[in-house]
């Protein structure tokens, strides 16, 4: 999977306009980002995620109860 960098961060928050981050802050953002990236990656390995959006839903349900 593609990681987020601060050079990706600081595009996004060009493109979406706002207050542009420090290069630092974009290095923490970048950060947190794959951190958050990589956690779901690793509990939802196992999740069959189909395509029809019903057994998504009903997948999303399930988990939710856990």
């Amino acid at each position: 999977m593609t990681q987020f960098d601060k050079d990706l961060v600081l595009a996004q928050a060009r493109r979406f306009g706002g207050q542009i981050p420090s290069e630092a802050r974009a290095t923490e953002l970048a950060e947190h980002l794959n951190t958050l990236i990589n956690a779901l990656d690793m509990v939802s390995i196992d999740l069959p995620l189909e395509a029809e959006p019903a057994d998504m839903a009903r997948t999303l349900e399930e988990l939710a109860r856990d």
